[in-house]
């Protein structure tokens, strides 16, 4: 599985991910997992490609060109709930939006067959950052030494920082590696 980051402040949301996909064939693909739908709309995806190609493939075709956050993590929301779980392979998204002064967030994982869904919204007290990984407890001292808690960061501190955890985190972690990839919407630019 990955190693996605989304983070929400109340300026901006941000999503930062590695780029390795660990093929069935036993090789190594970088692959982007970070992408925007819109000016307004952004998701970031890891875990089994195949399952949350499915799910994005059922979502998106569905959608118009300048769908909303609202429209787009409902639909993506409802193919998590019907899943089986019992059978899906561990998977994660993160949702992220503008819209005029608001931010918002949405979380969906299954994780170990249980599922998982978080949203969060501006204004937040403090900043709401979320790791999405199948080997969390290999990062999470990282996380904390990198990302102080309750303190706002810019943009380029938490590029800094993911990519400090990702060149730490490769040494230990089989499942990603450290080509740093990320997206970010500010509020009040689109």
């Amino acid at each position: 599985m990955s190693l996605i980051v989304g983070i929400l402040q109340n300026d901006f949301i941000m999503f930062c991910s590695d780029s390795r996909l660990n093929g069935y064939d036993q090789k190594k693909y970088l692959v982007q997992k970070i992408f925007k739908l819109n000016d307004n709309l952004m998701y970031a995806t890891g875990g089994d490609k195949e399952s949350i190609d499915n799910i994005l493939d059922k979502a998106i075709s569905v959608c118009e060109e300048n769908v909303s956050y609202r429209e787009f993590s409902n639909i993506v929301e409802d193919i998590f709930r019907s899943l089986p779980l019992s059978e899906t392979k561990n998977i994660s998204l993160f949702i992220g939006e503008v819209c005029g002064n608001k931010l918002s967030m949405k979380e969906l994982l299954v994780l170990n067959h249980e599922l998982i869904c978080n949203i969060y919204n501006t204004p937040v007290d403090i900043p709401i950052r979320r790791l999405a990984t199948g080997q969390a407890n290999l990062h999470i001292d990282t996380i904390k030494t990198y990302f102080p808690f309750g303190k706002e960061m810019t943009i380029t501190e938490i590029k800094d920082a993911v990519k400090k955890v990702l060149d730490l985190g490769c040494m230990i972690d089989d499942e990603i590696d450290n080509e740093m990839q990320y997206e970010y919407i500010k509020k009040g630019v689109t």
